[in-house]
């Protein structure tokens, strides 16, 4: 799964291109979105749901647009996952701050958060090292059931309303913790065992080098 870093994978590397210009509207949504949840009544509810909804389409329509065009770029590949993951965990820390997700559902609301936290931490690890994570097929699926399990939530207090809705936004909610846990143990597995390969790799190497050494000196 992991791999040495590419240059130059992408051939476009302009930063205003309309999927990037799509993503930066994905993370300018997110303080519009947090001052909703202060809006007493129904209207802030609507809000809330319409900038997340809103914003969750982006994430489908700059892919598409960056595929169809042909405008992927290595900048694009950076800042797509990272505004998911900014809109996906601040809403779930305000849904749960507001008392919207309470309880056992907050379990897997912080698992969501931890592991989201964690792979980019390792992903940040990985590049200082020239490698990279690829997203896994699974991860992309995870990421969509997150997103539909939070508009289900941020339903709450709605006219339409029903008890129907908040169960099925908690079970996709657990869906979801289930799914970012296989993909996430996936990425640390690969890499542990890719890290264990190099340092396989690296005392290997030690005795050739004193080897070369003696050689040199004699």
């Amino acid at each position: 799964m992991i791999r040495k870093r590419r240059a130059f994978r992408h051939k476009n590397w302009k930063i205003i291109t309309i999927p990037n210009i799509l993503t930066f509207c994905r993370i300018a949504v997110i303080p519009f979105l947090i001052l909703s949840f202060y809006c007493s009544g129904p209207i802030g509810n609507f809000f809330a749901l319409f900038l997340f909804v809103l914003a969750s389409l982006t994430d489908y329509v700059d892919g598409y647009v960056a595929r169809r065009l042909k405008l992927t770029s290595n900048f694009g590949a950076f800042l797509d996952p990272i505004a998911d993951k900014l809109l996906i965990t601040v809403t779930l820390l305000m849904l749960a701050g507001l008392g919207r997700i309470s309880s056992y559902n907050l379990i897997p609301a912080a698992i969501i958060v931890c592991r989201e936290v964690t792979i980019s931490g390792l992903r940040e690890f990985l590049a200082a090292m020239g490698l990279e994570l690829p997203v896994l097929r699974l991860a992309k699926y995870k990421t969509v059931v997150q997103m539909v399990a939070i508009a289900s939530l941020l339903c709450n207090n709605q006219v339409y309303y029903s008890s129907v809705i908040a169960v099925v936004g908690n079970i996709l909610l657990w869906f979801a913790s289930l799914l970012t846990l296989i993909t996430g143990v996936s990425y640390v597995m690969s890499a542990l065992t890719f890290i264990k390969i190099l340092q396989k790799q690296s005392r290997q190497a030690i005795p050739q080098k004193r080897k070369k050494r003696v050689k040199a000196h004699g």
